[in-house]
């Protein structure tokens, strides 16, 4: 998170304690789902690309619902198979 406002569910964020005070870092699902509109409102190829890395390392963890609903909410929801199709060109 960057600024005082957070982009994701501060009930699945955690604070940490630093040198400078507290911080406040999103879940790996509020991570995910902030990628998709990259790619498809801003034109940014990696967006899709990010998603998919974030939910390779995390596959055991992840809210899978909660990714889908929030994606469909934000009009993002086409872009779930995107990272499913670009493994499967990849033979991962």
């Amino acid at each position: 998170m960057v600024g005082k406002e957070c982009s994701g569910s501060y009930e699945r964020a955690t604070i940490i304690t630093t040198k400078n005070g507290p911080a406040t870092i999103m879940s790996i699902e509020d991570l995910i789902v902030n990628r998709p509109p990259l790619a498809k409102f801003w034109n940014v190829p990696t967006g899709v690309e990010q998603a998919i890395l974030l939910a390779k390392a995390h596959d055991d963890s992840i809210d899978r619902n909660y990714v889908q609903d929030d994606c469909r909410n934000a009009d993002t929801g086409d872009y779930l198979a995107k990272p499913k199709e670009t493994l499967a060109k990849r033979g991962k």
